[in-house]
């Protein structure tokens, strides 16, 4: 298992404090604000390969105690299993290798589930590098092994290599779509849904969603074979082939439509539409949408979803033969710029238009133009499958399955637009875009799609390049003032705008849900098939009864948001790094029992976090990969920048101080050395200065004077402030000594100890100034410090004065009742007047 990345040797782990753990573990650096250095995708393929691969086998495997006598592969039916023994578990498994079932709650395998498995292996080798991560393995397993390593720790992706792992896959996929017996025509079942149905096999159905996952991951393999990452061989290859042209011909037909559609270089498809010859298609009235959108053979009614799943095949057709395409449209572009322009521009800004057209194509025509031999080889393996498909090797031409596909397509995505654009960027529409749903409503609802629809609707859009034709005719087609011009700004703005809120409106809701625990209502999608079917009652019946649940939202939540970074948004965003969480954070968990019997709960990389789903995990790992090419475009140049920055920013450091070391620095040090000498002959003076001062006569009687004057102002004052509070102080030791009062005489004095302590500190309050003031005047003594410390020198004396003031004037004034210092002395008050040569008159006062 391989759960987590290996931590960099040169990771900053303080300047990662600020992500989430999930964040944290698949992020190298940051080098500067909130861009971040990520894993290369070799690894992150690697441990997403191991994990895969384990998790299925895992959930797949049948366990026995202990060890049995069968190892190895072995046959039981017409099923090849692998056996394994684990010795710290003291457990036999029984894989079915090559296999993906289709959920944690649907432990079956069916084609769906197959195709579903096989884009993420196909994805990891196109995408991710794998190959790359399974030479890194090799090395380190032959180190692993020279230190005594066990063969059970060897990687998952070298006990099952990939490259064979797709060959087994392509070919029970294949096996899975039989060719039905005396027709032209191949068997597509939706199994693992409907495991025993029999409805299937004389070719009068088939299932769209089937068939569009199949055609996705054959066109997988397609690329795989023309970037020379795989070979199929001849059989595998044109058994496929053969296999996805029917799909496209069986989904052609499925397209309900009664309009005529003329495109580009011809006029007329010459084939039947959505098998009208036991289908009777009406207009409805009550529809906006009657016709010519819905890909469900048979339906009368709309269907998002397999508008958005064919719209997904399409977008698969466009990146297999990307080049190919861009060619053409190079080509087509160049005539409609002539025509378009023709009279309404001047010359030059018709070679103008074309210099942009040859801008945006750079990759494409660049790539046709290489005279290297692999690039020879890939356009012609590609050329090769394309016209094998196509029917024919023009991308336009008349019969081009391709071109007939595009055209639906894009009709498709125009009709829903026309729905749609009024309030997309503020409500929700119901399946059938007859009408808005408010908040208050979905959220009342037991369950609800709304929210499914936003995200099918605009991915049906982007997949159809519905911003892009109004942005072929800003550049291309129009002249910059003209009416035309500006209403393709206006339209492009507007669809741009709706795709971008009508997505946050929806994310937004969908938290606000969350947080009140109510997301169950909409975070699952299921097929319920109510749409209305004429003449297929029985096959409908069996399809309700399956409950066909194809995914929950947050994937495409996820994947639709990325997917508006790579076509829509373009530019750097701060919130990429919230959905890679999602993405992460989503990953299966499972709790493990450890070899020393204790358990924990591991994240594995393969998703969703309540159980695994096949689909789920699929988008989950585009959007992954998505997020991936968005940081490369958007992201990672950035960072090279700020890298490149700070290397610019250290060499130059260094280099100007290495010619600062022999010319400025070199003066410096000599001054600082002056300096210093200077500083010590300075202090030698001050010393001087201050015994001179020390033994100053004139500052010696100017200290006299502070003494004295300090002195009479502490007579003067606490003798006017006695008078006044002296008697109240006797008052009350006479009531505190009179049995009438409270029947209790104090013996402690209390009233003359409070006063005595009340005084002393009021007088260190009052004088404390007059005494900062003239340490001040001293001239022997500076800086705040030093005043501080002769203040605390000269406090000292003065609280001995205030004791012996206190004797003074306290005691004749409180009469016979002795202060508080005379009795915490133990003096006789008597002796003590008598000492101090105090005379009190005869009645003691």
């Amino acid at each position: 298992m391989a759960s987590m990345l290996k931590k960099h040797p040169e990771q900053k782990m303080e300047q990662l404090q600020e992500l989430s753990p999930v964040l944290q573990e698949i992020t190298i650096d940051k080098p500067g604000k909130w861009l971040y250095r990520y894993y290369e995708k070799p690894e992150l393929g690697k441990v997403i390969y191991e994990d895969f691969i384990n998790y299925n086998r895992k959930k797949l495997a049948r366990v026995v105690a202990g060890k049995t006598e069968e190892t190895g592969t072995i046959t039981r039916g017409r099923r090849k299993m692998t056996v394994e023994y684990d010795e710290k578990t003291n457990r036999t498994y029984y894989y079915r290798d090559n296999e993906f079932f289709f959920s944690d709650d649907m432990l079956d395998v069916g084609i769906l589930s197959q195709a579903q498995g096989f884009q993420v292996l196909a994805m990891l080798l196109e995408n991710f590098d794998l190959d790359e991560g399974v030479k890194t393995a090799k090395k380190e397993w032959k180190a692993m092994e020279k230190n005594g390593a066990p063969e059970s720790e060897k990687p998952y992706l070298l006990t099952m290599p990939p490259l064979t792992k797709i060959d087994a896959l392509v070919d029970d996929m294949i096996k899975k779509t039989p060719r039905i017996e005396g027709t032209d025509m191949f068997k597509f079942d939706c199994t693992p849904y409907l495991p025993n149905s029999t409805m299937w096999d004389d070719g009068t159905y088939a299932y769209e969603d089937t068939m569009s996952w199949f055609v996705s991951a054959m066109l997988s393999m397609f690329r795989l074979y023309i970037h020379g990452k795989y070979d199929p061989g001849e059989k595998r290859k044109q058994e496929a082939i053969d296999r996805v042209r029917f799909c496209l011909n069986y989904l052609n037909d499925a397209f309900i439509g009664k309009e005529h559609v003329s495109d580009r270089m011809f006029e007329s498809y010459g084939w039947s539409w959505a098998g009208s010859d036991d289908v009777e298609i009406k207009a409805n009235e009550s529809l906006k949408l009657p016709y010519g959108w819905n890909w469900t053979k048979g339906c009368e009614e709309p269907s998002l979803y397999f508008n958005f799943a064919m719209s997904e095949v399409f977008i698969d057709l466009h990146s297999t033969f990307e080049t190919l395409i861009d060619l053409a449209d190079v080509e087509y572009i160049r005539k409609n710029i002539e025509l378009a322009l023709k009279g309404k521009a001047s010359e030059e800004e018709i070679e103008s238009k074309k210099a942009q057209l040859e801008i945006k194509y750079k990759a494409s025509l660049e790539r046709a133009a290489r005279d290297d031999e692999g690039t020879k080889t890939e356009l012609a393996k590609m050329q090769e499958i394309f016209t094998a498909i196509n029917g024919t090797q023009e991308v336009y031409g008349k019969d081009s399955r391709y071109a007939i596909f595009e055209a639906e397509i894009q009709l498709t995505a125009e009709k829903i637009w026309d729905a749609v654009r009024e309030k997309f960027a503020t409500e929700f529409y119901a399946t059938t875009l007859e009408g808005t749903l408010t908040e208050s409503v979905i959220e009342q609802s037991i369950t609800n799609d709304a929210l499914f629809n936003t995200v099918f609707i605009i991915n049906t859009l982007i997949n159809a390049g519905m911003d892009e034709v109004y942005d072929d005719q800003i550049n291309y087609y129009t002249v910059n003032g003209s009416a035309e011009f500006m209403e393709a700004i206006n339209n492009f703005d507007e669809i741009r705008d709706a795709m971008r809120l009508g997505y946050d409106k929806a994310y937004q809701f969908y938290n606000k849900l969350r947080k009140k625990g109510k997301e169950y209502k909409v975070s699952e999608f299921s097929l319920s098939f109510d749409e209305h079917f004429k003449k297929h009652n029985e096959i409908v019946k069996e399809l309700r009864k399956a409950h066909l649940r194809i995914f929950s939202l947050m994937p495409l939540l996820v994947k639709t948001k990325t997917t508006m970074s790579e076509f829509v948004i373009k530019y750097p965003q701060y919130d990429m790094q919230m959905y890679l969480e999602h993405i992460l954070d989503y990953r299966c968990e499972r709790v493990v029992k450890n070899a020393d019997g204790t358990t924990e709960t591991k994240a594995y990389w393969t998703w969703e976090k309540d159980g695994y789903s096949s689909s789920s995990n699929y988008y989950f790992a585009s959007a992954l990969n998505d997020f991936y090419n968005y940081y490369a475009e958007y992201e990672e140049i950035l960072l090279n920048a700020e890298y490149k920055k700070n290397a610019i920013i250290e060499e130059v450091r260094e280099q100007t101080t290495r010619e600062l070391e022999d010319t400025v620095i070199k003066e410096l040090k000599k001054q600082v050395a002056e300096l210093g000498e200077e500083k010590g002959r300075l202090s030698e003076e001050l010393v001087e200065a201050r015994e001179k001062l020390g033994n100053d006569p004139v500052r010696k009687a100017l200290a006299g004077f502070v003494s004295e004057l300090l002195q009479d102002t502490i007579k003067s004052v606490i003798g006017n402030m006695l008078v006044d509070v002296a008697k109240d102080i006797r008052a009350d030791a006479k009531d505190r000594h009179n049995p009438a009062a409270d029947g209790k005489a104090s013996e402690k004095g209390e009233g003359t100890e409070v006063f005595e302590d009340g005084f002393r500190q009021f007088m260190m309050s009052m004088v404390r100034d007059c005494l900062y003031d003239a340490i001040q005047m001293d001239g022997s003594v500076q800086g705040e410090e030093r005043v501080e410390k002769r203040m605390t020198k000269v406090e000292k004396t003065l609280a001995q004065d205030l004791k012996k003031a206190l004797v003074y004037y306290a005691l004749p004034m409180v009469g016979e009742q002795p202060s508080f210092f005379v009795r915490s002395e133990g003096g006789n008050p008597t002796a003590l007047k008598k000492e101090l040569g105090i005379e009190t008159s005869k009645d003691g006062k």
